[in-house]
């Protein structure tokens, strides 16, 4: 493939994802300005590293690895712990139907089953893929789902929201 046509294929799997990259960052750093930072540095990243990825396939989890990886480095340079106080719970780059409910109570839970929660069910993630993106066992990222689903369902008062 020519460098042409690789940069052409990288800016439209960019533009396929920025929008779950964006979501997912989000659950990490809850700052717009943060999250905003980290996909575009993110971006710049992989531009950079492109000829690195060895199948094409695999992009969707090399980029959200890169956009982890961003967001920490982020989180490690303003040394700063984030609370509900703190920070919107919703951002403009959400859905509009996802709920002010559960996004306040998503942002109550801890980072690790925030991340792993927005993943699976926000940027349709499998649990296979996660584990490669957060470099965790499988059953780790199994446990965390559970414990997020579980934590998640107390907070939005039990019954009250399944279907």
């Amino acid at each position: 493939m020519s460098d042409n046509h690789l940069m052409e294929w990288f800016y439209r799997q960019v533009l396929l994802y920025k929008d779950d990259m964006y979501r997912f960052a989000f659950s990490i750093l809850h700052d717009s300005a943060d999250c905003e930072d980290a996909v575009s540095n993110a971006i710049i990243r992989a531009h950079d590293h492109i000829h690195q990825l060895r199948k094409k396939d695999s992009f969707r989890i090399w980029f959200a690895k890169i956009v982890r990886n961003e967001s920490l480095r982020i989180i490690k340079e303003h040394k700063r712990s984030f609370s509900v106080e703190e920070k919107p719970i919703v951002s403009e780059q959400m859905e509009p139907c996802e709920s002010i409910d559960v996004q306040k109570a998503m942002s109550q839970l801890p980072i690790d089953r925030r991340t792993v929660i927005t993943l699976y069910y926000i940027c349709d993630y499998s649990v296979s893929d996660i584990a490669m993106v957060l470099q965790l066992p499988i059953g780790t990222v199994k446990s965390r789902l559970s414990r997020a689903r579980s934590e998640l369902k107390e907070l939005l008062g039990g019954n009250e929201y399944e279907k």
